[in-house]
């Protein structure tokens, strides 16, 4: 399962010369859209926002221990007969180019990238970029050009890598550290909060040339503070807020939620905000506001973590969870589910128990946890929240990947995996030969 850190990485405000937009005073709260702030013009070169890709019918795979990339059989998770790429670096994620041809793998643990040319099976590319830490983000800018975001100790580094040169040729500085990044399909979209606290959000587009446009977000408050201190070693609470970041690429519009359900609905066009409040009763999601204002004599790590996802047709879906250490426990809550429609900005809870959302197609997958009384479930739902089927077992349940039409759910780590048809609900339980990263249409961007 992809792991959610309990101390989500925070980032800070953009501060790139002549391209910062600011949102002005704060919009009243209430459920209307709202007029947007004054804000300083700004010109982003080629920035585009292209709708999801189609499914794709073919289905990759990188051993876990890594060392080479291959295609499988869809149906069986067999591998097909025929070239492996050798790899020279392990595998954190990946991003497929504009055509389909071209397949970026990011490193897990350094800067590296690696190129891999999907008709001919081949390497193209192994790059060495030139930052201090991990990447967090890779987005293809054209068949030839990627933007690749490194968060660093102090700041962030936006590199602009040219395939043909076969390196960065530009970068550019974000201070503070990266909270959410997506690619938009033209460039990056990317959640910022501010260094060491939790305070307002700034959102900033990057285009291909590495220029940079933001907005500040008053009403969105993110990051996370206190703990630890170099001359203070005593255990003292800390406290994080990490909204969700939805984006409609067809409607060229991102949604930044929080905890409470404000929303911050920007158009990314002109660049401007508008906030709203989806009426909802605070007795599950005012608990986690709450969590963000302990008493003073709480010694914990608290507070929520949301995501969100766009479902098409002005839908969004919400969850989450929310944390709270204490001592070397970890305990957490799920979110539930909401979906809140952006049109009439009205919410409607779904349930209370799921913590993680996948899309796959027009089917949303609801993640609920195993604890100890329960094993885990996953429930699959169409965009208008109706319960299609649901899947149970003794352990844990996720989504793995998606691929020609089926979802592949992992029940453990290892090789098994139930083969799930969306439109049908059918399954058949599948086992690969050696335990397996899948790539399809979630870790391709489809």
């Amino acid at each position: 399962m992809r792991a959610t850190s309990i101390l989500a990485a925070v980032a800070a405000l953009v501060l790139v010369a002549g391209c910062t937009r600011e949102a002005g005073e704060k919009a009243e709260s209430t459920n209307a859209r709202q007029p947007a702030a004054e804000r300083r013009d700004c010109e982003l070169n080629g920035l585009v926002m292209s709708s999801a890709r189609t499914e794709s019918d073919r289905l990759f795979a990188v051993p876990s221990l890594g060392g080479e990339f291959f295609e499988l059989n869809p149906r069986t998770l067999r591998p097909f007969s025929g070239r492996r790429v050798k790899l020279k670096a392990h595998v954190g994620f990946a991003e497929i180019s504009p055509s389909g041809r071209l397949l970026a793998l990011a490193s897990g643990d350094s800067s590296e990238v690696q190129v891999v040319d999907l008709e001919r099976m081949r390497l193209r590319a192994h790059l060495e970029l030139e930052a201090a830490g991990t990447l967090e983000a890779i987005a293809w800018v054209g068949e030839n050009r990627l933007l690749a975001l490194a968060p660093e100790v102090e700041s962030n580094r936006i590199l602009v890598v040219d395939l043909a040169r076969g390196r960065a040729i530009r970068a550019q500085t974000l201070q503070g550290r990266v909270q959410q990044a997506k690619a938009t399909g033209g460039g990056l979209a990317v959640l910022l909060a501010p260094p060491e606290r939790i305070g307002p959000s700034t959102f900033a587009l990057v285009d291909r040339e590495g220029r940079v446009c933001s907005i500040r977000l008053p009403e969105i408050l993110s990051g996370t503070e206190g703990g630890p201190s170099e001359t203070d070693a005593e255990e003292t609470p800390v406290r994080q807020r990490t909204p969700g970041l939805a984006l409609d690429r067809v409607g060229s519009r991102a949604f930044v939620i929080d905890a409470g359900l404000r929303i911050a609905a920007i158009d990314l066009a002109r660049l401007r905000a508008s906030y709203h409040s989806p009426s909802e009763p605070v007795s599950l999601w005012g608990r986690f506001g709450d969590w963000l204002e302990p008493e003073a004599t709480a010694k914990l790590l608290q507070g929520p973590e949301r995501q969100a996802v766009y479902l098409g047709r002005d839908m969004i879906a919400v969850s989450g969870v929310g944390y709270r250490v204490e001592g070397e426990e970890v305990e957490s809550e799920p979110a539930g589910l909401r979906l809140i429609d952006a049109r009439e900005w009205k919410v409607e809870t779904v349930d209370t128990e799921t913590s993680f959302l996948y899309k796959a197609g027009d089917t949303l997958f609801a993640t609920v946890e195993a604890t100890e009384s329960k094993g885990g479930r996953l429930r699959a739902y169409d965009v208008d929240g109706d319960l299609r089927f649901e899947l149970a077992a003794s352990g844990p349940l996720w989504v793995s990947e998606s691929a020609a039409g089926y979802v592949y759910i992992s029940e453990s780590e290892g090789r098994r995996y139930r083969r799930v048809d969306p439109a049908s609900g059918r399954v058949r339980r599948v086992e690969t030969e050696t335990e397996l990263w899948l790539i399809g249409d979630l870790a391709l961007g489809s």
